[in-house]
């Protein structure tokens, strides 16, 4: 019995034929979109037996919908030489042999100087279920695309559903969601990672609350005030170096959030740094009373971040962005500023290891202590 609201198999089918007309090659990071832009032909369908040799593995694809190739396309053979790390172990025996196993999903194929294929795998090719994309029989309703919906992220949402119905490895999210910066999140993505952050298989908030923070999803920061208490020490980390390095979200609301999350004492250790880290590579207005706090700090990494937080405010420094981190401009005065001074220039201070009793740390903090107190009104 098919899930009430899911889209039939007839309804997918013309959902995807439909995203076909949209397509346009992709090129960036993320794994789905690249194999999307590399394939010659991308199917959903099924395949097996796999007949393996140890270097290498057959099989054929038997085809349900064409995405993209020859609409033509009914069964294509599939030869792949095998990358496998030699203390692989090889299941069901070291020995060639015939695996049967349930393979039905998104395979993206290239055409080869042979009348075979080649396939190009999600993951680990010695391992077949990385060999293509799994995806449920039947879509789920959370997972439908929107009319004229793109290719890419009529794809995205099949393989997220995929993802969600194995429940078991999270971070194959990270696979698929294909957003590059500056643009923002497209609505599949955004459809995406609010579903998984309503998921109870561990792990799956935290890697759907990533994500938000990654692309710069709208509400971002009110996900991360309600699931940031209970996230725990395995997936700390994966969330505090997304809102490290790549939440820039300037705008106001979403920016005295942040702060007041930082601020609550709430949350871990590695959260909060994160948190103040992010404040001050974004340090808009919203950001100073909290980067002013900082100042007061007993650790001196904080007081190092407020300094850098207000100073660069003052001299009129650009949002410090992965981007602009890498040719350092986030360290130019740019933006105009009417409280850039020579004073404000001399007390700029960025990067290092801050050290407890370091002079020059305290020299700072305390300029920028009265530098608030003259000014601090007038910048809000």
């Amino acid at each position: 019995m098919k899930p009430p609201n899911a889209m039939s198999f007839a309804r997918r089918s013309a959902a995807l034929m439909a995203a076909v007309a949209t397509f346009a090659a992709w090129a960036g990071a993320a794994d789905l979109s690249n194999a999307l832009a590399s394939a010659d032909a991308v199917v959903l369908g099924d395949a097996g037996p796999f007949a393996d040799d140890v270097s290498s593995v057959s099989f054929s694809v038997t085809v349900q919908v064409v995405l993209k190739g020859d609409p033509s396309l009914k069964t294509i053979p599939v030869y792949h030489v095998v990358n496998r790390p030699g203390n692989a172990i090889v299941f069901p025996s070291p020995t060639a042999g015939t695996i049967s196993i349930p393979a039905h999903g998104l395979w993206f194929l290239r055409r080869t100087a042979t009348p075979n294929w080649d396939v190009i795998p999600k993951g680990p090719d010695w391992i077949f279920p990385e060999l293509f994309w799994q995806v449920p029989a039947v879509l789920p309703a959370a997972y439908q695309p929107a009319a004229r919906a793109s290719l890419l992220d009529t794809l995205m949402l099949e393989a997220a559903a995929g993802v969600e119905a194995a429940s078991v490895n999270p971070r194959d999210l990270v696979g698929i969601v294909a957003t590059f910066p500056p643009a923002p999140p497209s609505p599949a993505v955004q459809t995406i990672l609010a579903r998984f952050v309503t998921l109870s298989a561990p792990g799956f908030p935290e890697m759907g609350l990533t994500g938000m923070l990654e692309t710069g999803t709208p509400g971002a920061i009110a996900q991360l005030q309600q699931l940031g208490p209970s996230v725990g020490v395995q997936w700390a980390g994966t969330v505090a170096t997304a809102l490290a390095q790549s939440f820039r979200d300037t705008t106001p609301s979403s920016v005295t959030q942040l702060a007041q999350f930082a601020g609550a004492g709430t949350t871990s250790a590695a959260l909060r740094k994160a948190a103040v880290r992010a404040l001050a590579a974004i340090h808009t207005k919203e950001a100073l009373p909290f980067l002013v706090s900082l100042l007061n700090s007993a650790d001196p990494y904080e007081q190092a971040q407020g300094v850098f937080g207000l100073g660069s405010f003052a001299n009129g420094c650009p949002t410090q962005t992965p981007a602009n981190s890498v040719s350092m401009d986030y360290l130019s005065f740019k933006k105009p500023s009417k409280f850039r001074t020579a004073d404000t220039v001399a007390n700029f201070a960025f990067g290092g290891q801050p050290v407890a009793g370091d002079s020059a740390l305290a020299q700072r903090v305390t300029f920028w202590q009265n530098w608030w107190a003259v000014n601090g009104p007038a910048t809000q």
